[in-house]
């Protein structure tokens, strides 16, 4: 073989190279970019999950205050602690309408609870069944967000959802 087809051969054979490894960075950079929008979109849910899920314990604290027999004075106090910025609590959740809503319906009725029981009002028993009734309301639509966000995540009811914007 003469020196030009050797130059000829490592030319082609050494350019061929380099393209594969162009082509090896290329979809190094497409995968990196892939992984980062999933693990963006898994923070992103993982959040939405976990904000849920201190709603849900917030709420339940007063509502198990309000659900609870004591007397209205040994009550006051967390009473007082626990409405004076209720409507930060569900000013923060107003991206999920629906839970936003029936959450602010419990605080609502454990508030009406609290006069009731300040009070000494005669419908107290009928107040908390109503109380009972508008915290499983809420408990229900969490449930419901979450089943639905997973699902649509799953792809079951992807056609059926319409998706958040």
């Amino acid at each position: 073989m003469d020196e030009s087809s050797k130059t000829v051969l490592l030319l082609v054979f050494g350019g061929g190279s380099l393209f594969g490894v162009l082509i090896a960075k290329a979809l190094d950079y497409w995968m990196a970019v892939a992984k980062d929008k999933r693990d963006f979109k898994r923070y992103r849910r993982e959040r939405e999950y976990s904000e849920i899920e201190q709603l849900k314990d917030a709420v339940g604290n007063i509502y198990e205050l309000s659900a609870n027999w004591q007397a209205y004075q040994d009550k006051k106090e967390q009473y007082e602690k626990a409405f004076v910025n209720d409507y930060e609590l569900i000013g923060k959740y107003n991206k999920f309408p629906e839970i936003a809503a029936t959450a602010r319906d419990a605080i609502h009725y454990c508030k009406i609870v609290a006069y009731a029981e300040k009070e000494s009002l005669n419908d107290l028993i009928q107040t908390k069944k109503e109380l009972a009734e508008k915290y499983d309301a809420f408990l229900k639509a969490c449930d419901k967000f979450l089943d639905e966000s997973r699902a649509y995540r799953l792809g079951w009811l992807r056609n059926r959802i319409k998706p958040r914007k």
